[in-house]
């Protein structure tokens, strides 16, 4: 991170199907992988999404995603919502055959429940894909994510049938 602070990465299960859900990645736990240090205390200028991580499939899978905020006990501060300019970026695909290929922003395709927003961005997993592929902030959001105070880092997901995301931050 800018701070310092080692690469973070924490999963988390997809169980609800065919409706918007808040996943929630605790900054004060260590990382499942690499240094195995926590994020709290660290600002990191990239985000790295891993639906499914650790699975592969036979057939293409779809995956919706939107509001990446950090909650803070007196604050919210929103990254990304795909919304305006300003909390819009592009995912940039790897570990498949989108290599190098942009994600797309559509509109919301089930603005129901807890996601009634326009905008939200598309990911998709190829069939056959490794099983590590994902996709990575290009450029970097205009907002860091800050857990210099701690809190929780909130996303939305949309997905059609039960899986994982795993949520990564770099310098």
């Amino acid at each position: 991170s800018s701070t310092g602070g080692a690469d973070w990465i924490l999963q988390q299960p997809i169980t609800t199907l065919n409706e918007w859900v808040e996943l929630s990645f605790d900054p004060n736990l260590p990382a499942f992988e690499g240094a195995q240090q926590p994020a709290a205390g660290n600002i990191y200028e990239k985000v790295v999404l891993f639906f499914d991580f650790g699975t592969a499939f036979p057939s293409d899978q779809t995956y919706y995603l939107d509001d990446i905020i950090v909650e803070q006990a007196i604050t919210c501060s929103p990254i990304l919502d795909f919304e305006t300019p300003a909390t819009t970026t592009n995912f940039q695909y790897f570990g498949s055959s989108l290599d190098g290929m942009l994600s797309s922003n559509i509109a919301n395709p089930n603005a129901t429940g807890i996601n009634t927003s326009a905008t939200v961005l598309k990911f998709t997993k190829p069939a056959n894909s490794q099983t590590w592929a994902g996709a990575a902030s290009n450029p970097f959001p205009a907002t860091a994510v800050d857990v210099t105070g701690g809190g929780i880092i909130k996303v939305k997901v949309h997905s059609d049938h039960v899986g994982n995301l795993a949520l990564k931050l770099e310098a």
